[in-house]
C-alpha cells in the first residue's frame, strides 16, 4: 500500500535507505550487499539519486517522500500495489 501522505508512514528518525531495505531484510535471504544493490535499483526506478539513501524523510519534498514509499512498496516485487487518492484533493 502506498499512502497519500508519506510523512505519516515514514519513520522520521531513520534514513530512507534503511526504510526501503527493511522489507528486504525481513522477507528475503539477500546478503547486505545484495540488499544495498536492490535499494539503489529501487531509488533509480522512482527517480531518486543513490546518495539519497543516507537522508531522512524530512529532507525530501512530498513527491520525493512518495517515491520512497513507492520504492518500499515495490521492494519485494508484489503482484499488486494499492494507492488511494484522497477525496479532499
Amino acid at each position: 500500500m502506498v499512502f497519500q501522505d508519506p510523512s505519516a508512514s515514514l519513520n522520521p528518525r531513520r534514513r530512507v535507505g534503511n526504510l526501503v531495505a527493511e522489507p528486504l531484510r525481513i522477507h528475503s535471504k539477500l546478503s547486505s550487499s545484495e540488499i544495498n544493490k536492490r535499494v539503489a535499483e529501487l531509488f533509480d526506478l522512482v527517480g531518486l539519486l543513490p546518495d539519497h539513501v543516507m537522508r531522512h524523510p524530512h529532507e525530501f519534498s512530498g513527491g520525493q517522500r512518495q517515491g520512497v514509499g513507492i520504492a518500499r512498496a515495490i521492494a519485494l516485487n508484489p503482484d499488486l500495489v494499492v494507492g488511494r487518492k484522497s477525496s479532499t484533493c
